[in-house]
């Protein structure tokens, strides 16, 4: 299946790179509050109907096509290799962790990026 969310992703790969410890810090709330939800405020983190991945490849209906994201297969953000830096997000417990947390996951992104679109170019030439 082709790729319909690479905008998306370059989107969210500079959103990730970009985000700095002063932002995270000024969306940091209550102690008790989830953090995970700072993240989504910040991303989109954390759920299909605020992730910039899903709404990327659901803009002509309601539920998002996983096998049409860069992450290829249901729910592939938070599967394999994908797990770790997901987790690093929804378990970071200080503003610094969270920001580390972000620059692994962009630079995640962007390595299943440049895989799919070599992969992608390849099957095209066939």
């Amino acid at each position: 299946m082709r790729v319909k969310n690479y905008k998306e992703a370059e989107a969210l790969v500079k959103k990730y790179m970009s985000i700095t410890l002063k932002d995270i810090e000024d969306a940091w709330s209550d102690p008790d509050y989830r953090r995970w939800r700072t993240a989504q405020q910040l991303t989109g983190f954390g759920a299909m109907g605020s992730c910039t991945l899903c709404k990327g490849v659901s803009k002509y209906r309601e539920d998002p096509r996983c096998n049409e994201c860069v992450y290829g297969v249901q729910t592939g953000c938070i599967k394999d290799e994908n797990r770790v830096t997901w987790y690093y997000i929804f378990y970071a417990n200080t503003p610094k962790e969270m920001l580390r947390a972000f620059r692994e996951r962009g630079k995640h992104i962007a390595k299943i990026l440049n895989k799919r679109r070599r992969t992608q170019i390849n099957i095209e030439e066939m």
